[in-house]
C-alpha cells in the first residue's frame, strides 16, 4: 500500500513539476538503509557514544516510562540522516529539535 502511495505521489509530482523533478533524486528511507545495515546500526550506536543521555532526553520531554523508546528513535533518526545524506528535507514543526540535533551531528561528522 505504501509503495504504491509513494508511486502514485511521485507520478503526480512528475506531471505537475516535471522540470523540478528532473533534478530531483528520491530516496526511499528503507532502501538506502537496506543497502548497508550494519552500517547504518554502527553509525545510530555511534551517535549515542557521542552525546550524554540527558542532551539527548533534552531534545522532548518524553514520559518516564518512553525514554528507551525515545532515545532510539532519537538515536535513529540522526543515522538515517547520515545514510540518507539529503540536501534537503522537511520535518513536522513538532520534530523540529530531533530534526536539528540530527543535522548537527551530520555537519560534525561529515
Amino acid at each position: 500500500f505504501i509503495a504504491a502511495a509513494n508511486t502514485v505521489f511521485l507520478a503526480a509530482l512528475r506531471a505537475l513539476r516535471p522540470a523540478l523533478m528532473e533534478r530531483t533524486r528520491v530516496l526511499f528511507q528503507s532502501q538506502a538503509i537496506l543497502q548497508d545495515p550494519s552500517n547504518y546500526w554502527i553509525s545510530a550506536i555511534n551517535v549515542g557514544r557521542a552525546y550524554m543521555l540527558d542532551e539527548l532526553l533534552a531534545l522532548d520531554s518524553p514520559p518516564a516510562n518512553q525514554q528507551a523508546g525515545y532515545v532510539v528513535k532519537v538515536l535513529m533518526h540522526a543515522a538515517d540522516m547520515l545514510a540518507l545524506s539529503p540536501t534537503s528535507a522537511v520535518c513536522h514543526p513538532s520534530e523540529r529539535a530531533l530534526f536539528d540535533f540530527a543535522e548537527r551531528h551530520r555537519a560534525a561528522t561529515a
